[in-house]
């Protein structure tokens, strides 16, 4: 029995390594997509802030800018 189990693991072990280059493919798009969707998250995250932290210089050119055209 145990010969037949160490003969089933060993199988097992070489099926692992024949499908090993057939996930790592599928793992790798994965991930591709995974840092695709990570990097846009970050832009705009990224681009809210800096809108966010600068909004009164926004708002005050906002205000201005009309009068000033206005003279």
């Amino acid at each position: 029995m145990k010969l037949v189990n160490d003969m089933v693991q060993g199988i097992r072990t070489i099926k692992c390594y024949g499908w090993e280059t057939h996930y790592l493919k599928k793992i790798n798009e994965v991930r591709d997509v995974q840092l695709n969707a990570l990097l846009k998250i970050n832009f705009l995250n990224t681009l809210g802030l800096s809108v966010y932290q600068n909004f009164g210089s926004l708002a005050v050119l906002l205000i201005f800018i009309p009068q000033w055209a206005q003279h």
